[in-house]
């Protein structure tokens, strides 16, 4: 007589028909959603397969496009070195180039002539122009020397990627703990190693200065996990690849928020000025100790090799030498001095590293320097 009511009745929930088309009717659009989702993964996945299978068929020998993650290795008190005997291809849009680093993770020497044995030691310390960025084995500028001196001199390179001063003098510092005696120590100074010094970050040691006193700091560097992730990017051509743009930005960023701190109104700030002035005079009191014979090489830029009026970097770098007493080498008129092409030409436009036709001249230029120091040494140093 009465239709019984439940609360399903009362909130209009009753399993009608049309509700339970529209139930099935989703559950079939979720199906074929998450099917086609998995298809899009499957096929992403078997492409990027096969592009990286492509890549090794194409590139047999490893290569690489970020060398400081690529052709270094973590050290507790440097921040990095270069990994030993290692040889692998590294690729821009600008070059492909094979690299072999020698036992000691630096650039293999790959000369006509070879030094004799027991012949005056030669230590070259630098950064990305000394490892020889873009630059096959035998064209890197400490090869160049090597022809130029023959077997007078050994010249070694011992430069790494992204190295500033003060772990370029750390390096000398080791080396000469370790046992190497070299007679005469070239550094490379770039407008880079003015905010590579001061830079706070976790990978390397850097300095602080107050006043005149300089610090320190982050030293030695704690080793920094490396995640399952990333471990197969490091391995994977696709993936380093893709890795590389994206840390590349990242650096980008990073480097236009110190040059705005470090070159302020085109002038060097005073900290990264101090921090470079505190690294010149250990350079000094390191190599006076030793009876090293210290020359100190500017390295110059597009910029200071198109303009006749000298960049403030350019001028810092003078004057600090000279307040230091030390020499200074400026390869910028060597390099305005090329006829035939435009100054741009023989630098590679995208990072503004060298190219091979560079490196010759700053070889031989500092080959020349050499010649000059060898004659002028005693038999002591010979």
């Amino acid at each position: 007589m009465f239709e019984r009511f439940t609360p399903r009745v009362l909130l209009g929930l009753t399993a009608t028909p049309e509700r339970t088309d529209i139930r099935i009717t989703m559950r079939k659009r979720t199906q074929q959603l998450l099917q086609k989702l998995a298809l899009s993964v499957v096929t992403d996945l078997l492409c990027c397969g096969a592009a990286e299978l492509a890549l090794r068929l194409i590139i047999p020998i490893q290569t690489f496009v970020n060398p400081l993650s690529s052709f270094h290795q973590f050290d507790p008190e440097l921040g990095w070195i270069g990994s030993p005997n290692m040889t692998a291809r590294f690729r821009k849009v600008e070059f492909d180039v094979l690299v072999r680093s020698n036992a000691g993770g630096f650039r293999a020497r790959n000369s006509t002539t070879q030094p004799s044995p027991g012949s005056p030691v030669v230590a070259v310390l630098g950064d990305s122009f000394t490892w020889g960025w873009g630059i096959e084995n035998g064209n890197v500028f400490t090869d160049v020397m090597q022809n130029e001196v023959g077997a007078a001199a050994d010249v070694r390179n011992l430069g790494d990627n992204a190295y500033g001063t003060l772990q370029e003098l750390l390096l000398l510092q080791r080396c000469l703990t370790n046992g190497l005696h070299p007679q005469f120590v070239f550094v490379m100074l770039c407008r880079n190693d003015f905010y590579d010094n001061v830079g706070a970050e976790d990978r390397k040691p850097w300095l602080s200065v107050t006043g005149t006193n300089a610090t320190v700091h982050n030293s030695p560097v704690a080793k920094r996990g490396i995640s399952p992730f990333n471990r197969i990017v490091k391995v994977s051509r696709l993936l380093s690849t893709i890795a590389y743009v994206a840390d590349f930005a990242k650096e980008k960023r990073r480097v236009k928020d110190l040059e705005q701190v470090t070159f302020e109104d085109k002038t060097v700030a005073e900290t990264p000025r101090e921090a470079m002035a505190f690294c010149l005079d250990r350079f000094k009191a390191v190599c006076g100790a030793t009876d090293i014979r210290l020359w100190f090489v500017y390295v110059p830029t597009i910029a200071d090799v198109q303009s006749e009026t000298a960049s403030q970097v350019r001028v810092t770098i003078t004057t600090l030498c000279g307040e230091q007493g030390v020499r200074l080498l400026d390869l910028t008129d060597d390099f305005r001095q090329v006829t035939g092409d435009q100054p741009i030409s023989r630098f590679f436009p995208h990072d503004g590293h060298w190219n091979a036709a560079r490196y010759e001249i700053a070889g031989k230029r500092l080959a020349a320097a050499l010649k000059q120091e060898l004659s002028s040494a005693g038999p002591e140093k010979r």
